[in-house]
């Protein structure tokens, strides 16, 4: 089964609901036995004089239908079952089936409300009248009666896009005791079916591919095939360029100007002339929810449980960490050479294994300051002032912090970790000159952006005052709350929007992110919420962040569930340029 068949199908698809008078042909099945002779009948294939062409019109699309001749009541479907109903002893017929195997598929919702029971004559169908019992169950009962349409083929439908309200229940309960037991065929499939292997398609830098499973009895998959699709009921088929046939699997670039959404979608292949039609397959169109989970190195040993358990959480949701790493370990002598060694081991095999980022963060501890060359600062400072840890970024003039930088970096390239290029200060102490030598030295971002705070027990007053849904920018040269599109610095600023999971509780953090997201929404734009934790107090984040993610997981695109998707800062940074370019 394809993977996007396990997703659920009971999603509200309003196309099917516009659309389903335009598709499906309305009759009297009364007249039906005495006119089906003389119906024209539509059949899958059709000639085009030229199959040169870029584009087909609405006039060369041929229907929708399972094989040569045989009717397929609606595209939104792409499973049925035929009843055989040739037994009239009773005209209150029953079909048991094993509904639960349908539902673990992921080929029909818990509830049933997809299923449709179909009567059919020749090229025309309409959806009747039935009674489901005991859905999600090995004896689940479709229970009809065929007197109003006795020489009608009967098929069962499921696992459509349909709205649940569009299917017609039995009004009076029928009885079972008299009626006819009846057998199905295996699972019927048309000639061309497609699903997308996700609902959602997420759109990045401007483009979105969506990915068809595909399962064909026809051969239509040679060289000279061509390929076209049509996307929302389009009048006209798109050629898919550089198509190369491959039976399972089929890539479609969507149209940039295509705005978030819902969408439907069919394909059409033409061989030497011969056209045959796809049914019609949904998926939602959304840019990224992005979550960025940080880790904000403080220069100390951390303890080796602290480094499982970070890892562990991570890796149980995919989520790549960006490294705010602190190279002050390395002088520290508090932190012995084979530990020095541990931890770099550590987060080197994050960044290499598990995609994590390694960026730069930097508390002004006495030792560090004089390691760069730089006379330390007793002040300002939020805390005690014991060693330099509290003593404020901003407390040290452009030139001195830009010798620090340098230390850093050397630290780094002695050590085999990779150029940082990103950066975030003790404290989120970086004012507009820190932020501007943070440009000048070629960094790519900061994320020390927050909301207005006071710090530590001296109150020193930050310099942010952000939202908690703001999204990134370039900071303004004369405001770095702001971005001016005709005078900022190139580093983007990537706030810590999400907060800090030791100074705040488990419910703040999980407000922060519904700031940015509402369950279900489907984003115009890109957004993010950036989440910061300390490993060295992390019996304290833990449970704060296990509880966080097992939340935000819940609209995980990996798992098809949303537009969440969790990333490193630097992975995000073309998204926002493609925006302001």
């Amino acid at each position: 089964m394809p993977k996007s068949k396990r997703r659920s199908v009971s999603r509200r698809t309003s196309y099917y609901h516009r659309k389903r008078k335009k598709r499906q042909q309305s009759f009297y099945f009364w007249a039906l036995t005495t006119i089906a002779a003389v119906v024209f009948i539509v059949h899958i294939t059709s000639q085009i004089s030229s199959t040169d062409a870029s584009a087909l019109s609405g006039g060369q699309i041929p229907e929708y239908v399972a094989a040569p001749g045989d009717h397929w009541w609606d595209p939104a479907y792409s499973i049925r079952h035929h009843l055989d109903t040739k037994d009239k002893s009773d005209t209150t017929q029953f079909y048991k089936f094993d509904h639960s195997s349908y539902v673990a598929s992921g080929s029909s919702t818990v509830d049933g409300a997809d299923i449709r029971l179909v009567a059919q004559v020749d090229e025309m169908s309409e959806s009747v009248a039935f009674e489901l019992q005991n859905p999600n169950t090995a004896g689940t009962i479709a229970l009809f009666d065929i007197s109003r349409y006795p020489n009608a083929d009967y098929y069962l439908y499921h696992g459509g896009l349909v709205p649940p309200n569009d299917r017609i229940l039995g009004t009076a309960r029928l009885s079972i005791a008299d009626a006819v037991p009846i057998n199905a065929s295996a699972i019927q499939t048309p000639s061309l079916s497609i699903e997308s292997t996700s609902t959602w398609v997420i759109k990045y830098h401007d483009h979105a591919t969506l990915t068809l499973d595909i399962q064909t009895n026809s051969d239509i998959w040679k060289p000279e095939s061509k390929v076209y699709y049509s996307l929302e009921d389009a009048e006209e088929l798109t050629l898919i360029e550089d198509y190369l046939p491959q039976e399972g699997t089929l890539s479609i670039d969507i149209p940039k100007k295509a705005k978030a959404g819902d969408y439907s979608l069919f394909i059409v292949t033409d061989v030497a002339g011969t056209l045959v039609r796809s049914n019609t397959t949904s998926f939602i169109l959304s840019a990224p929810m992005f979550v960025a989970w940080t880790i904000d190195w403080e220069g100390r040993d951390v303890e080796d449980w602290a480094l499982k358990d970070i890892g562990t959480l991570a890796e149980k949701y995919s989520i790549p960490i960006t490294q705010f790493f602190n190279p002050r370990i390395y002088i520290s002598k508090q932190v012995p050479p084979y530990r020095r060694d541990i931890i770099t081991d550590w987060v080197m095999n994050r960044v290499n294994i598990h995609g994590d980022e390694l960026a730069l963060h930097m508390h002004m501890y006495f030792d560090m300051v004089e390691a760069a060359g730089v006379t330390p600062r007793l002040n300002p400072h939020w805390g005690a002032g014991v060693d330099g840890y509290d003593v404020l970024t901003s407390g040290y003039t452009y030139e001195e912090f830009t010798q620090i930088l340098g230390w850093a970096f050397r630290q780094f390239a002695q050590n085999d970790l990779p150029k940082p290029e990103g950066y975030r200060a003790g404290g989120w102490f970086a004012d507009l000159e820190i932020l501007e030598a943070l440009n000048d030295f070629g960094f790519t971002y900061d994320s020390s952006g927050r909301e207005l705070y006071e710090f530590g027990a001296q109150k020193q007053e930050g310099y942010w005052n952000l939202s908690p849904s703001v999204v990134p920018y370039q900071p303004s040269t004369s405001d770095q709350n702001s971005p001016n599109p005709d005078s900022h610095l190139n580093i983007w600023e990537l706030p810590n929007n999400g907060n800090d999971s030791y100074w705040f509780s488990g419910e703040h953090l999980l407000n922060r992110f519904y700031a940015n997201y509402k369950p279900g929404e489907v984003l115009d734009e890109p957004r993010m919420v950036t989440y910061l934790t300390h490993p060295d107090w992390y019996s304290t984040d833990k449970p704060k962040n296990e509880n966080l993610f097992a939340e935000i997981v819940k609209y995980s695109h990996q798992s098809d569930l949303g537009p969440v998707v969790f990333t490193t800062l630097s992975d995000t940074i073309p998204e926002w340029e493609s925006i302001t370019n």
